[in-house]
């Protein structure tokens, strides 16, 4: 299961261009990549089991870069857990 917090923003790994290439082969897939990391970021469920595989790795991928630089920030962190409060507050 991947995991992300409610958040303003995501930190994309460096090599991030690299998989997006991958989903540019197949048509839609960069589309439901985006789409399913915006949801994540406003704390919604994604059913990863309803996505092509290719999506769900680079999902893994950048989520899981995302949530160690944010272990390892303290000040990105902070932000961005204010910033799921504020989303929280105003649903």
């Amino acid at each position: 299961m991947i995991k992300l917090k409610p958040c303003k923003w995501i930190y994309f790994p460096h090599d991030y261009p690299e998989f997006q290439k991958v989903l540019l082969l197949n048509e839609g897939h960069l589309l439901l990549f985006l789409e399913s990391l915006q949801n994540m970021m406003k704390g919604k469920h994604v059913d990863c089991h309803k996505l092509p595989l290719d999506v769900v790795l680079v999902l893994m991928h950048v989520v899981s870069f995302h949530n160690q630089y944010m272990e390892e920030n303290e000040e990105a962190r902070k932000e961005n857990e204010l910033w799921a409060e504020y989303q929280e507050k105003t649903k």
